[in-house]
């Protein structure tokens, strides 16, 4: 069989293992390291920002927890100015003008509709305080 003679084959793997070696060591010695410190950058950046945001979780957490508090004593401070404040002056006024409380809340209604402008609310510039 010709094409498993021995001078027809020789050089063919010959130059398949010479060209097979030298891209072999190219590649491991020039786009290797590359490729290694890309690799450890990527998992450092990853545990960094793991690290970053376990640390705005506990941030968050911690600050939710301090505002249902604030709230929740802020609450508890409105509930006590309504019943002991407001209704107990209520309940002890004999006569409340009730009259006069809806005259006043009528004409803030009337002045609200008759006054509003939807151009002259566009015009108004809103900016938040940084």
């Amino acid at each position: 069989m010709p094409q498993l003679d021995f001078i027809i084959a020789f050089p063919q793997i010959f130059w398949l293992v010479v060209v097979f070696f030298s891209l072999y060591t190219v590649l491991v010695h020039f786009f290797l390291p590359n490729f290694v410190k890309l690799l450890k950058a990527r998992k450092q950046i990853i545990q960094e920002n793991s690290l970053l945001l376990s640390t705005l979780e506990n941030d968050y957490n911690f600050k939710q927890k301090n505002l249902t508090k604030v709230v929740e004593n802020n609450l508890i401070q409105i509930k006590y100015f309504l019943e002991n404040e407001i209704l107990a002056s209520f309940s002890n006024s004999s006569l409340l003008d009730l009259e006069l409380t809806d005259k006043k809340i009528a004409n803030a209604l009337y002045s609200n509709l008759l006054y509003y402008d939807s151009n002259i609310l566009d015009a108004i510039q809103v900016k938040p305080n940084l």
